[in-house]
């Protein structure tokens, strides 16, 4: 057990470091290379995210890296989701409130809640990070989701509420930080990926359900290791 929480902890600092490492990257090549203006909201967030680099994997018995850095993909998977769960919860609780106020617009409010609805029916599962199309699809919705709430945050007379200044803050906050999530995701993912790739045999030996576990999709896949 120490052992498995030993590697387990190198594992998602390997995670965390990298992350770290290219968001100071980011922002530094950022600093010389773009003039100091506003960004404008209407940019793609998702449009420069980085591709996901290889990292080296730590050195480890298979079947314990293999469980550590499972736990790892299904951790930040989980965050991934729930991140989305609350956004959607705390954006109906906004779109709630705002309507209460007479200027507040109709077909914006009634858009937000049709978005709502879709993403009920289509939430963020594995099976539509494989499918880029699909992916592309939700991303698109949530950005779309997102511009709505702006547009609606400025209802006149809405300044005024309190609590519509924290939902729509504890929202934007969320939404900023799934570039943080995702990249974790996808470096612990690519881990994985990396090491059913090299350790195929020492894999099939192994019981149940190790001996049973496949390649995980990444937000960015690496354009020279597809998945399949």
């Amino acid at each position: 057990m120490k052992c498995y929480q030993l590697i387990l902890g190198l594992v998602l600092l390997i995670i965390v470091t990298s992350s770290c490492n290219d968001k100071k990257q980011q922002v530094v090549q950022a600093a010389e290379e773009q003039p100091p203006t506003a960004m404008s909201e209407e940019a793609d967030p998702w449009g420069n995210l980085p591709t996901a680099e290889e990292e080296p994997l730590p050195q480890a018995p298979v079947k314990e890296l293999l469980q550590a850095l499972q736990d790892s993909v299904e951790r930040y998977w989980y965050l991934t989701v729930k991140s989305d769960e609350k956004k959607l919860a705390k954006i109906l609780q906004l779109t709630a409130r705002i309507e209460k106020y007479p200027q507040h617009s109709k077909n914006i409010a009634d858009s937000i809640r049709l978005l709502h609805k879709w993403f009920t029916n289509h939430p963020l599962t594995w099976e539509v990070l494989a499918d880029s199309n699909a992916m592309l699809v939700y991303d698109n919705n949530f950005d779309l989701l997102m511009k709505l709430i702006r547009y609606l945050r400025e209802t006149p007379g809405s300044e005024s509420c309190t609590i519509c200044t924290e939902l729509y803050e504890e929202v934007s906050a969320l939404y900023d930080d799934d570039l943080i999530l995702r990249r974790r995701y996808d470096k612990a993912a690519t881990l994985l990926n990396e090491l059913i790739d090299t350790k195929q045999d020492s894999i099939k030996l192994l019981p149940p359900p190790f001996n049973r576990v496949s390649r995980k999709p990444l937000f960015t896949p690496l354009s020279t290791t597809p998945i399949s």
